[in-house]
This record gives structure tokens, sequence and C-alpha cells, in this order.
């Protein structure tokens, strides 16, 4: 029988290695790094936590923080604003609608400091008046590999066992007025409308959402901001639509209705993100 190559061998010896460190861990493997696709500009800086009222603390200042918040901007620019460092892992693999528990393990850091954070992907870096509020998996997946190389982060993906809202049609191969098969347009829009969806046409104009050429899995997170648990399309619908929603039902549970959809409630396995390893990282 002949040997094998060196290059060969190595390749054998890799994945013994890496079967291992599985096994000897006791779960999936642990990832540092998801995408080889970087932001090309990034401003990261700890904030300081607030003093309490009349404390004199060169670990804190007095002025007020800013408001949570994080956005997405058509150009390419992601904005976060005073977000915990956890929370910038939760948004980063996509779970930041699940129970916390859902992200765990780490250092303490990770639940009490707070960060501010801007992402370029290489335009001109200025926000434009078009707020988007999604992001892309791709967007997701940058700032996956922004973590790993700013916090030095590790983690494990385990599945988890979570009850969750299935997405089901009302009455069986039956949808309702509000939605029909696509024409394959994005519009036309009246001036002034904001878009909900980046990687989707979905729009918010004249007190309605309207959405065009569209699945069911991209209409996905308007239902999520009304449903109290993690959302999982079970239409089993694969065709493209054009929908209609009253935007007074964005903050009702009768948003599904209005196109002939249910949640009903189920059990479904999720992965969740447990964190191997973190550092704190340098401002700049």
């Amino acid at each position: 029988m002949a040997m094998p190559s060196i290059r060969h061998a190595a390749a054998i010896f890799a994945a013994i290695t890496t079967c291992l460190a599985v096994f000897a861990t006791g779960g999936g493997p642990i990832v540092a790094q998801e995408a080889s696709r970087r932001f090309e500009v990034v401003s990261l800086r700890r904030i300081p936590p607030a003093c309490e009222a009349f404390e004199l603390s060169l670990r804190c200042e007095r002025e007020p923080q800013a408001q949570v918040s994080w956005r997405m901007f058509p150009g390419g620019r992601l904005e976060f604003a005073n977000q915990l460092a956890i929370d910038l892992i939760r948004v980063a693999y996509g779970i930041e609608r699940l129970p916390a528990g859902f992200a765990a393990g780490g250092p303490g850091w990770l639940r009490s400091e707070r960060y501010e954070l801007i992402a370029l992907t290489g335009s001109d870096g200025l926000p434009v008046d078009q707020t988007v509020l999604d992001l892309t998996q791709d967007m997701r997946m940058m700032l996956r590999t922004l973590l790993a190389e700013r916090f030095k982060l590790r983690v494990r993906i385990e599945p988890k066992e979570q009850k969750v809202l299935l997405l089901r049609q009302v009455v069986p191969n039956q949808l309702g007025p509000q939605i029909r098969l696509t024409r394959g347009e994005c519009g036309p829009l009246p001036t002034g409308s904001t878009r909900l969806r980046f990687s989707a046409c979905v729009f918010l104009a004249d007190g309605q959402i309207h959405a065009f050429n569209v699945t069911i899995a991209d209409l996905l997170p308007l239902f999520e901001v009304v449903a109290p648990l993690p959302l999982r399309d079970g239409t089993g619908l694969s065709g493209r639509y054009d929908a209609r929603f009253s935007q007074a039902s964005r903050t009702s549970p009768h948003l599904a209705r209005e196109v002939g959809l249910e949640l009903v409630p189920s059990t479904n396995v999720i992965d969740s993100v447990k964190v191997e390893g973190a550092e704190r990282p340098v401002d700049d």
C-alpha cells in the first residue's frame, strides 16, 4: 500500500485534531471568525459609566449617556450607540429578539460595559435620511468578524429547545385579500416613505406598510415586532408576493391576520451562543 504524501498526512492530522477538540469540549466547534469580508473603517470606543448623584470619580462622567440604539443605513453604514458588549454579540448572531439566555458565558464585563461602534463597508461613510430597521446576513457576518478581531471573541454554537410561534395560514391554501402574487416590481412609492427592510422591498408610507416582491421569510421581522416569542415560518409557501398592512396593526397581534396568517404556539430547536473567551478591545 502506498504511503500518504506529507500534505495528505497533514490534512488527516488536522482533521483528527479538530474532531478531538470537539469531543473534548462536548459540543460544536468554537467559532472565532466567521467571514473573510471585513468592514473597511471601524470606530470603536467604550463609554464610561455615568456618575450617580453627587459622586466624584475618575471612572464615570456626569454627561447623560446616549440612548441605546442600533441603526443601519442603505449606503453601508452601521451604528451602535450605548450598547452592552453582549448585545453586540446578540445582534451579530441574529439572536437579539431571543431571551437573554441565548447568549451565555464569557467574562462579566460583557454585560456591564457599553460601547459605541461605527462601521463602514466602503462608502463615503455619511448617513442618509433613510434608516433601515434590519441587518442583512452579510452585515451580521462582518460584525462577527469585527468582534473576533477586536474583542478576541470565541463562541460555541449550541442547539437549545425553545418555545416559538409558527406562522401558518388560517385557512389552508388560502391567503387574505391584502396579499397577492407579485407583479415583480418595487413601488412606486410616495415621497417621504421609510424603508423597513434592507434586503427586501418593504416600506412605510401613507399610514400603510407596503411590501413588494417579497417571500414570507422577508415578512417575518414585521410579525416579530408583535410576537411575544421567537417566530418561525410554518406556512410552507415558497412564492413571492405583494402585500399591504395598516400602520396601526404594527403594534397589534392582528398584523398577520390581515394577510390570512396566524401565530400558533410550538416548540423548536434554536441555536444559542456560548461565549468561550473575550478580551476588552482598545479604543480608536
